[in-house]
Formats: structure tokens, sequence, C-alpha cells
């Protein structure tokens, strides 16, 4: 049986459960390039979760996850990994394996459709305050 949670953490007892919490954990960590387009979008959002497998282990869960990077120039990999390790930190969850993808398959179409539209809106806002260009 999973350790008890302490005061306020939620309780991990079924597959389901435990998906759910890592996957709210992971998609807190806010893609640095979706930051620097103006808009914050987590990892699962952002499309970058490869896999996420839980199985049960040692009274607990062991978690596996395997992240995709958008580009083969991304060194954002280990502030991935420090971030969701600093965020997945629960008595039921024994054991966190993080790993990367080498496929380079993402585009902008694997991002959420809540996450696409986002963005959508903030460059039409951005557009909307550009000042028309050409001849007056």
């Amino acid at each position: 049986m999973p350790a008890s949670p302490q005061s306020g953490e939620q309780r991990l007892q079924s597959e389901e459960q435990v998906v759910g919490y890592v996957s709210d954990r992971i998609n807190e960590v806010v893609d640095p390039c979706s930051r620097a387009q103006g808009v914050a979008i987590g990892l699962v959002d952002m499309g970058l979760v490869r896999e996420l497998k839980v199985e049960p282990e040692g009274g607990g869960w062991c978690v596996r996850l395997k992240l995709r990077l958008t580009s083969p120039g991304c060194l954002y990999f280990v502030y991935f990994e420090e971030s969701i390790r600093e965020r997945i930190v629960h008595p039921a969850i024994k054991r966190l394996e993080v790993g990367f993808d080498s496929g380079l398959d993402w585009t902008p179409e694997s991002m959420s459709s809540s996450a696409q539209r986002q963005l959508r809106e903030h460059r039409a806002r951005l557009l909307s305050v550009v000042p028309p260009t050409g001849n007056p």
C-alpha cells in the first residue's frame, strides 16, 4: 500500500491518479521557448511529453517519463529534468525516471488545442498594436 500522503497531498492509489498528478506537475514546467514568444505554455500542452508510464513498485509507483525536444539545438533538457524532479515529490512515487527521445518530430501541431489557441490569440494581439507599414 502506498505511503500515506502528508496533509494536503493528493492520494495516489490508482494508475489514473498517478498519471493525473504527474501530468499536472509536468505542465507546471513552462517551456522557455513559449515564454520567449510571450505565452507561458507547460510541457504537456506544448506536446513535449512523448511517453508517461506508471507501474506499481515497492508499495508505491514507478513513473517513467520520456520527453521530446522541439529542435536538435535545444539545450533546455537539463532545466526540464531538474524542474520536473522538483515538482514530482510524493511519498507514493518511489522512483522517477526521466529520459529524452532522440526523434525530432515535434511540430506546432503537437501542442494542445488550448495552447495553439493561446498562441494565436497572443499573436493577433501583437499584430493589432503594430502600426501599418507602407506609404500614407
